[in-house]
């Protein structure tokens, strides 16, 4: 009896590995251990500087393991958009990773971290309404106002720089989406921004965050190990969601008496009010947009705009060149304008050289895999978390001679650059792509044009007047 159970145990096994699906390789890896996998080697820090070193032995498309949790890093621009944008499976990388420690803050209406469905799609159309690339041209004249003011206040204040950077940020989206004019860079929504900016450095890097591969560290008292980032968030949910009902109270309450002024969100309430349902979004949903734009677009730009007073202190050269190109287009007799933009090549290569060189995103914001997808012969399963990263990307060698330099040159044509491309992972992939980019590209090149117009950036002196040169240091974490 026993004899005909082991074979009727056997033919059963037999017949199920031969109706399995057999399915191609991973994308390569390292070598794992058994039922940790990667655990032992996956990176701690610097993760987008770690996977491109660890793409050069595995390829612009690896994996790595971690307790049969699966993360597919892409290092390659090509790459990453044939996944999620011209192939016809690119559907499937529109899903979000559920980044817990994000949720735990209170960033549950955050367009970044929304899963792809319904609310996704709203508050994405939201978005386009307000930002696309001809809706953006109406919020020119604010920020032209601001970039003004930018430049005013750094002749006045420049030891106050980097306050003053994150004012200009910060106002730019409050004049447009709140309609809220600042007035100074202690006003106390830009302290709640540069807080919760801040804020965004301190969560370990995004999608391989503990709480991530061990979701039941969020429920564990303070002391146990590992619950560092999971305290951390709850600490900042109550400003977080300050974020959110702030900004609402304020042009609600404007709107009651008469005096709001011109912006996004005062339009989306006429509309809900007038129209009712038929609107298709929600006050919720309005919040939600108002609040990303708030955090997101004055972090990013403000980042962007730090990396790029670096630069201009560690290469005087590149600002010496864009200064003489300013005066020659320009004149001196007037301040730069957005239609002077065509005529200024170099300053161009100056902008997109800096979001190159230190992207303020390093590793963008992991997609998900909705449905087992093969590309190119590798096997990505479903539920695979997909890291774009961006750190790789703007070093890619077969793309950028010499990567790790700052040079603007490399984009204008030949003999006098290189003709590189402009980088194609600045503002994300697919359905994912940044949808304020119009807007915040706008800020960065009228904020730099109007700095390199106005004042001469160089390095602190010491009490000797010699020059101090800066430590190139970064935190980096879900932003750099």
């Amino acid at each position: 009896m026993s004899v005909i159970l082991v074979a009727l145990f056997c033919a059963l096994m037999l017949v199920y590995r031969l109706r399995r699906p057999r399915y191609p390789p991973l994308p390569p890896g390292p070598p794992a251990d058994p039922f940790i996998g990667h655990l032992r080697i996956a990176p701690t820090s610097d993760f987008g500087i770690s996977f491109y070193n660890m793409g050069k032995t595995y390829g612009n498309l690896m994996h790595l393991n971690i307790f049969g949790r699966i993360t597919v890093v892409v290092n390659s621009v090509r790459v990453a958009a044939e996944l999620m944008e011209k192939r016809r499976s690119s559907s499937k990388y529109n899903d979000r990773a559920l980044l817990r420690v994000f949720r735990i803050m209170g960033w549950t209406e955050n367009l970044a971290f929304i899963p792809y469905g319904r609310t996704f799609q709203r508050h994405r159309r939201m978005f386009k309404e307000a930002f696309n690339k001809k809706a953006s041209l109406n919020h020119r004249p604010v920020q032209l106002f601001e970039a003004r003011v930018l430049a005013k206040n750094l002749m006045k204040e420049p030891d106050n720089w980097a306050k003053l950077l994150t004012r200009f940020s910060t106002a730019v989206i409050l004049r447009i989406v709140h309609g809220h004019h600042v007035v100074s860079e202690y006003d106390p929504l830009v302290k709640l921004a540069e807080e919760e900016g801040w804020a965004l450095t301190q969560l370990g890097s995004v999608g391989a965050n503990l709480l991530d591969v061990f979701p039941f560290l969020q429920y564990m008292p303070s002391w146990f190990p590992g619950t560092h980032y999971a305290q951390f968030a709850r600490e900042h949910y109550p400003k977080v969601r300050e974020m959110y009902e702030l900004p609402l109270r304020d042009v609600l309450e404007r709107m009651a008496q008469g005096t709001a002024a011109e912006s996004v969100m005062a339009s989306q309430l006429s509309a809900l009010h007038r129209e009712g349902d038929r609107v298709g979004y929600t006050v919720e949903d309005i919040k939600g947009v108002a609040a990303t734009s708030y955090i997101a677009g004055a972090e990013t730009t403000a980042s962007t705009l730090f990396s790029f007073m670096l630069a201009m202190v560690l290469h005087p050269e590149c600002q010496l060149r864009a200064q003489a190109e300013l005066d020659r287009v320009v004149g001196t007799n007037r301040l730069p304008e957005f239609d002077d933009r065509p005529s200024l090549p170099y300053l161009e290569c100056l902008l997109q050289e800096t979001f190159r060189w230190n992207h303020p995103l390093p590793t963008g914001v992991p997609h998900r895999v909705t449905a087992d997808d093969v590309y190119d012969g590798m096997f990505i399963p479903e539920g695979s978390i997909i890291i774009p990263n961006i750190r790789g990307m703007t070093w890619d060698e077969s793309l950028y001679a010499d990567p790790f330099t700052f040079d603007p040159t490399r984009f204008l044509p030949m003999p006098e650059g290189r003709n590189e491309p402009f980088s194609g992972a600045t503002w994300g992939f697919g359905r994912r792509v940044c949808p304020g980019r119009h807007l915040a590209d706008a800020s960065l090149w009228i904020a730099i044009a109007m700095l390199l117009s106005t004042v001469q950036i160089s390095k602190a002196v010491d009490e000797d007047g010699n020059e101090i040169m800066p430590e190139v240091a970064f935190i980096t974490s879900f932003t750099r």
